[in-house]
């Protein structure tokens, strides 16, 4: 009884070694959590200098009307500002490769464009693949092929000049860019360290990275940091960098981390005095437990994300129409000219200004949930902001959309609750919801900016809102290289990965006798089961049912024509049935 009360006894006192168990833990993290917050610190500290000179920028851009006596007068720093960014691309713009929606792998520059895109685009070539193993690299060589630092400096600076001087865009793409670089920068191997003797080496060895695991970690704490400091919403910071790289599946063993860099950097932008929530709402009323209200929460999330998807259709067809402009400063002339154009047409008519359509759009989102905007200047407003936004950033503009995208929701939420009598700040919130999870995808993010941004009470609604929106989106997403992550990857030039619906005249059938290697030119690798059970190397005798999913690799044209062959069977299929 002895021996067993005092093995109870250490062994309860083991249990509770707190000491043991935060050093144990960093030891085996290789001290991520030490790194994760450097990153959040250091990021922090440049998305503040971008945010305060991008303000003082706009301030003055937004002043040039009034000196004027006139609304034209807004083209010049749009225009300069194009030429500035189209510049720096010219001369000093590297190339991330990219899955466009046919499978192909195409080169996007660096400095340009939104910067989500491009962070996901790196963070990619961090993954290992099969040609990085047939050179015998790792992905740690792979990404420091690519700027970091460099990428910082030049990224800041297109910024400013495209959103800055007057164009229709939010920072926290361009921000999401500059985390990501900036992390990166920070643990990019510096040889030198080691030759300041052994302290130096000692520090070397501590700060070098030798699993791209840990170096993917630290981007998605670089990403999380960023829009922590600019949203000021660290969860949903945190929850956006896993959730938007990852999508279907969040990655919680970096979750940890990120949220670890996006508290940092909250916390050095609330030292600094500028890091509460960017949305700021006066009066805040609660959501009314009304069946006439929720109808209205349903109207407005189906409109939101039709709003959305004609945003991204938009998107879209702009970015094909400006591949074909050879010239770089053609392209942005008119990208930049037409966003002027069309702000000056609006404020015309609407007897407004011309920040209804450029800029950041806060000023226009502070308006839509703090007074009355009339519904005919906020239907026309919100048509003019999509085509502005579209055409500065698809022409080449430095700006992103998570913040555009937000106001996008909010304006279809004033023109509802005014039609129907409703508050504004509850529907605006749920609306705001719909626009992100139909845009971006990224659900759980949105829930949690809702309840971080308005407050848990506004969360019921936002749920409604983005049952809603997924129903109705589905798989849509404005980031290219976002989108098939989850079924695809090229491994090398030519050759690719696939996940494969069996197509339900296999069912009943094995491999073998589907002979598919000859019959089809590609090889089945591995199996998905319903229940997502996965097997690798399944047997050839292995007998097929409907809702299994093949895992097939193949020459690019053969996996293209198998999934098709699969997916028209499957429809024909649900059509009889």
């Amino acid at each position: 009884m002895k021996r067993f009360a005092r093995l109870f006894w250490l062994d309860l006192i083991q249990q509770f070694s707190v000491i043991t168990n935060i050093r144990r833990y960093l030891a085996d993290s290789r001290s991520l959590v030490v790194k994760a917050a450097m990153v959040g610190v250091v990021v922090s500290l440049v998305i503040l200098l971008l945010r305060d000179i991008v303000e003082y920028l706009l301030d003055w851009t937004f002043s040039l009307p009034d000196l004027a006596g006139t609304n034209l007068i807004i083209l010049a720093p749009l225009l300069i500002g194009a030429m500035l960014v189209a510049t720096l691309s010219h001369f000093t713009a590297r190339r991330i490769p990219y899955i466009d929606d046919h499978d192909k792998i195409h080169d996007l520059p660096d400095i340009e464009g939104d910067g989500v895109e491009r962070a996901l685009a790196l963070y990619a070539t961090t993954r290992p693949t099969v040609i990085h193993a047939l050179r015998a690299e790792t992905g740690l060589a792979n990404r420091w092929r690519y700027h970091s630092w460099s990428l910082v400096g030049r990224k800041l600076l297109a910024t400013v000049a495209t959103v800055g001087l007057g164009g229709s865009g939010g920072l926290e793409a361009s921000s999401v860019l500059i985390g990501e670089a900036t992390a990166a920068g920070l643990f990019k191997p510096r040889p030198r360290l080691a030759r300041l003797g052994t302290f130096g080496h000692k520090l070397f060895d501590w700060w070098s990275l030798d699993r791209p695991e840990a170096l993917q970690t630290l981007q998605l704490c670089g990403m999380a940091a960023a829009i922590s400091t600019l949203v000021g919403t660290p969860l949903m910071a945190a929850f956006f960098a896993t959730e938007v790289i990852y999508r279907r599946t969040t990655i919680y063993n970096k979750f940890f981390y990120t949220l670890i860099a996006a508290v940092t950097a909250h916390v050095v932008a609330l030292l600094v005095g500028v890091g509460d929530p960017s949305i700021e709402v006066e009066v805040r009323v609660l959501p009314p437990l009304t069946l006439n209200f929720f109808l209205v929460v349903i109207l407005t999330s189906v409109v939101v994300t039709l709003v959305s998807l004609l945003y991204s259709g938009i998107n879209h067809a702009f970015n094909r129409v400006f591949k074909h402009v050879r010239s770089i400063w053609l392209r942005f002339a008119i990208g930049a000219g037409l966003a002027g154009l069309i702000a000056c047409l609006t404020a015309w008519l609407s007897n407004g200004s011309t920040w209804l359509v450029l800029g950041t759009g806060e000023a226009l989102l502070d308006q839509l949930l703090n007074s009355q905007v009339l519904i005919s200047v906020t239907v026309l407003a919100l048509f003019a902001r999509m085509l502005a936004t579209s055409l500065t950033i698809s022409s080449g503009g430095s700006a992103g959309l998570l913040v555009p995208s937000l106001v996008f929701g909010a304006m279809v939420a004033n023109i509802f609750a005014t039609l129907f009598g409703q508050p504004v700040v509850p529907l605006a919130a749920a609306a705001m919801a719909a626009s992100l999870v139909t845009l971006v995808k990224v659900p759980i993010s949105s829930l949690i900016f809702v309840s971080e941004a308005f407050g848990a009470s506004y969360i019921f609604p936002a749920v409604v809102a983005l049952i809603i929106s997924s129903l109705l989106a589905y798989d849509n997403s404005i980031y290219r290289t976002q989108r098939d992550v989850a079924r695809w990857q090229e491994l090398a030039p030519g050759f690719s990965l696939r996940r494969v619906p069996v197509p339900p005249m296999f069912a009943g059938k094995t491999i073998r006798q589907l002979n598919i290697q000859q019959q089809y030119h590609v090889n089945v690798i591995g199996m998905v089961h319903p229940d997502e059970h996965r097997e690798i190397a399944p047997e050839p005798n292995l007998a097929l049912a409907a809702g299994d999913e093949f895992v097939i690799i193949g020459p690019n044209e053969a996996v293209q024509q198998f999934d098709q062959l699969a997916r028209r069977d499957l429809a024909r299929y649900h059509n009889l049935n």
